[in-house]
């Protein structure tokens, strides 16, 4: 992916063919720090799922992948890939995400800019808990 400059939009592309697969328009507010698909079981010595929007699991099951963004303004969205809007988002008020990283098959870590690690369950879509504050960065 890469990202719109002052639209603040985020084009999806595929690495493989280098084809521009869809742009996510801007959210207001929004500095985007970090953008990934959620693929829990994801299998990688599957064969390719028959369309960029699904995944094949360990089981041998197509799964639906979610792309999940992070960023400055504080916000953790769910983007619906069908009509290219956040389809849930979660706020951690006025505090940044400088980055995230998904640990295991349904958590999300935070690194925010209060010093604190905040960790999301993504199948319910809320914050689990809160990590206390350091002061190194």
């Amino acid at each position: 992916g890469g990202f719109g400059g002052a639209s603040r939009a985020n084009s999806l592309g595929r690495a493989d063919t280098w084809t521009m697969i869809h742009v996510l328009p801007g959210v207001k507010n929004c500095d985007v720090r970090r953008i990934a698909w959620y693929e829990p079981d994801f299998c990688p010595l599957a064969p390719a799922a028959s369309n960029v929007w699904t995944y094949k699991t360990v089981s041998g099951k197509t799964a639906p992948r979610r792309l999940i963004t992070t960023g400055l303004n504080g916000a953790v969205i769910d983007w619906d890939l069908v009509s290219l809007q956040p389809r849930k988002i979660i706020h951690t008020g006025d505090v940044g995400i400088w980055d995230s990283t998904f640990h295991g098959n349904s958590t999300l870590l935070l690194a925010c800019d209060d010093g604190a690690v905040r960790i999301i369950d993504l199948e319910s879509f809320t914050e689990q808990k809160r990590l206390p504050a350091v002061d190194a960065r």
